[in-house]
């Protein structure tokens, strides 16, 4: 008897499991990479909006520094602060919200003997509010006025200065800037 011996050959492709389980191990793979690369794109677009929040803020402290450094401080607050604008002749005030930072202007009749008293307590026509700051998307934005006299000088004389801060927020990702501001004396400091 001539027995010829057949052997059982492996087959070239995949079992279907095979084909199964390496799908499932690819797509963890391919999920993993696109959840963190959509997570650092979104890192970077937060990054970019509190970065320009930042400049915005920072250019709005520039311009209110400006104007302090030829004012006379007439009523603080921690929320607003309202000046003498001395080279405009306008009685200003600044605040800050929730929602970034105003400004509202009101320019010195003709014939206004006191400015001073006139910008305290004259109520001075403002113009509408005005946004120096507006804070994007779902971003916080806190700020505080600290009005700090001079103790150095005689009394009337107390120039002083003022401190601006401002916290911007935006998901993890939180900025706090301040700067502060020198008085010139001109004159008096209101009371």
């Amino acid at each position: 008897m001539n027995r010829t011996s057949h052997s059982v050959s492996a087959s070239n492709g995949f079992s279907l499991l095979e084909v199964v389980l390496a799908v499932f191990i690819f797509s963890l793979i391919a999920v993993g990479i696109t959840t963190y690369f959509a997570n650092i794109t979104l890192a970077n677009q937060n990054t970019k909006r509190l970065q320009q929040n930042l400049e915005d803020t920072r250019f709005a402290m520039n311009r209110i520094a400006k104007v302090l450094r030829t004012s006379v401080v007439i009523n603080p607050n921690v929320q607003t602060i309202r000046v003498y604008d001395y080279s405009q002749s306008s009685c200003i005030e600044y605040a800050f919200s929730s929602g970034g930072m105003n400004e509202r202007i009101a320019a010195l009749p003709v014939g206004t003997v006191n400015e001073k008293v006139w910008c305290a307590t004259g109520n001075p026509s403002f113009s509408a509010w005005s946004a120096l700051v507006s804070a994007s998307g779902n971003a916080v934005f806190e700020g505080r006025f600290f009005v700090v006299s001079s103790e150095d000088t005689s009394p009337n004389e107390r120039a002083g200065r003022v401190v601006m801060n401002a916290r911007i927020q935006r998901g993890n990702n939180e900025s706090t800037m301040q700067t502060t501001v020198s008085l010139r004396n001109y004159e008096e400091v209101y009371p």
